[in-house]
């Protein structure tokens, strides 16, 4: 993925989140054209219970916010929910990683991917 401003600014929210957030280090994370894929690892076990929901309020917020100051516009622009799961070993960890790197190479088969919704409409798929 080559990553637009809008994209260049939620991969810098998310590389900033350990300013805000203690106690976590960024792990796996890309941009995709119509969703993110990113995994984090909580370093404070205190922190734990209200550690994940915050966390990824606090990049859905603060990316959002960016996003609207650079299109001057107002709105939202994130789903409410999100898909979370805790990691319970290396081996599932490494599986993830291995989705989320190559995720991008999948887009193109995607069927939320736009262009190719409009190559099936038109016989090429």
């Amino acid at each position: 993925m080559r990553l637009n401003e809008v994209g260049t600014i939620v991969q810098q929210t998310w590389d900033d989140l350990p300013t805000h957030y203690h106690g976590i280090d960024l792990d796996a994370f890309v941009v995709m054209p119509n969703h993110v894929h990113g995994t984090f690892i909580l370093t404070d076990q205190s922190e734990r219970r209200q550690a994940v929901p915050e966390i990824v309020r606090g990049f859905k917020t603060f990316s959002a916010r960016r996003i609207n100051e650079h299109a001057g516009e107002r709105g939202l622009l994130w789903q409410r929910g999100y898909y979370e799961h805790v990691i319970r070993n290396e081996n599932a960890l490494d599986r993830i990683r291995a989705y989320i790197a190559n995720n991008p190479a999948q887009w193109a088969e995607d069927p939320e991917n736009i262009s190719r919704a409009g190559a099936a409409k038109a016989g090429r798929v």
